[in-house]
């Protein structure tokens, strides 16, 4: 099998920029949580309070995913990731042929 680890790159690199938009997206609605929960005041705002504490807690795992996801991209899929390494141990196992 042969990679092209050109493409890969490409590819890798765009996936790091879909991540950083979802980060991007994940701060908006961090910062909407905050300024809602800093103006909501009254009897209304404790039922609030209960759902975004859930939502809050949700989006902290989204946070955690997404750290996963962009870890795994620069250690596997870069040209210089495990990916390469693999690639080639595995062809240096045909030098250990001898013939």
């Amino acid at each position: 099998m042969k990679y092209n680890y050109t493409a890969v790159d490409a590819s890798s690199a765009t996936l790091q920029v879909i991540v950083n938009g979802m980060e991007t997206n994940l701060t908006n609605i961090k910062t909407l949580y905050g300024q809602l929960m800093a103006d909501f005041s009254g009897a209304g705002a404790e039922g609030y309070s209960t759902v975004m504490t859930t939502l809050q807690n949700k989006m902290d795992a989204y946070d955690t995913t997404l750290q996963q996801v962009k870890n795994a991209i620069a250690t596997t899929a870069a040209s210089d990731g495990l990916m390469k390494i693999t690639d080639g141990n595995q062809g240096n196992k045909f030098l250990s042929i001898g013939m």
